[in-house]
């Protein structure tokens, strides 16, 4: 019995860090919203949220809600939800979701799904359920330890009637009890999760676990999973030999310093580690899917991306 227990214990000890690392990993929609009517703008709390309410969401804040963008423009990290790394634009018609951050810019949202219907809530309890749904192997090890139970205790029968000895009878019982057979491999399982959560590995439950031993070919998503996510500069062209280089990498990360985007980062910090002094902007707009417009210097800077690569037009 004690040793039932303890394996009890450390089963409901991992699945609660399973939990821990899974909201880790995650983090949490915010418990407070926006919510703008007739003209004028009240905080309310997630739980007082309706359906078809417009909640304004600005740069840096996590989406309260799933729903549908009806006006402004912004640049929204999708990680939590999709594990895409990129941020993606998003404008007026784009479905956003709950738990995704404003990188830059501005939303009104009409609400859809708030609370625990939202996408967010619901892949945060498919998987701190995941110790509900068995793998094969542990309807095996249930079966086999059914089995066991009833031969064990006939064995014990006569070991009893054979030697008369009750603690030998004890001593046998703790180590022959196929009771620790059911918990060990729900155990295996649990741990193994949350290991994969606190490397940021989502599993929904030891069914796709065992399942993916028996996998013979995999699919990933590039950046941010086999990459490092950190986008780097790696090469400058000028297509106008009026324009060096360095004038081009100078202009753009000045257009791209009042950015959030990754991208603008990267070309930010190329400018920086090649000790090129970056002006001010004396005007910055960001322009939905071509990326940024300033005026640096006197000129006007467009800086957007052209496919995987980035194209810079000084005019």
């Amino acid at each position: 019995m004690v040793i039932i227990l303890i394996a009890e214990f450390i089963a409901e000890l991992n699945t609660e860090r399973a939990r821990a690392s899974i909201r880790a990993l995650i983090g949490s929609v915010p418990q407070t919203a926006i919510v703008r009517e007739n003209g004028t703008e009240r905080t309310v709390s997630i739980a007082e949220l309706k359906v078809g309410e417009i909640v304004l969401v600005r740069t840096g804040e996590k989406i309260p809600v799933d729903g549908m963008v009806v006006s402004g423009a912004a640049s929204v990290n999708q990680a939590p939800i999709t594990g895409e790394s990129v941020p993606q634009d998003k404008a007026d018609g784009a479905q956003v979701f709950a738990g995704t951050i404003v990188e830059a810019g501005a939303l009104d949202i009409r609400t859809e799904t708030v609370g625990g219907d939202t996408i967010f809530s619901r892949i945060i309890a498919l998987v701190e359920n995941a110790e509900a749904e068995q793998a094969p192997v542990q309807k095996l090890a249930d079966k086999v330890a059914s089995w066991l139970i009833p031969a064990v205790f006939i064995f014990l029968i006569v070991v009893f009637l054979m030697t008369r000895d009750v603690s030998k009878i004890v001593t046998l019982m703790i180590f022959t009890s196929p009771a620790e057979l059911g918990l060990a491999t729900p155990i295996v399982m649990i741990a193994s999760i949350a290991r994969a959560a606190r490397s940021g590995i989502l599993i929904k439950g030891g069914l796709y676990l065992e399942l993916l031993a028996r996998a013979d070919a995999m699919v990933f998503d590039k950046t941010g999973t086999l990459t490092a996510n950190k986008p780097e500069v790696v090469r400058i062209q000028s297509l106008d030999s009026a324009w060096s280089e360095d004038d081009v990498l100078r202009l753009a990360a000045a257009a791209d310093r009042r950015s959030a985007h990754p991208l603008a980062k990267a070309v930010v910090d190329a400018a920086a580690n090649q000790t090129i002094i970056v002006p001010e902007p004396e005007s910055y707009e960001q322009v939905q899917g071509r990326g940024v417009r300033a005026t640096v210097e006197g000129k006007t800077v467009l800086v957007g991306p052209v496919g995987p690569k980035l194209r810079f037009w000084p005019c």
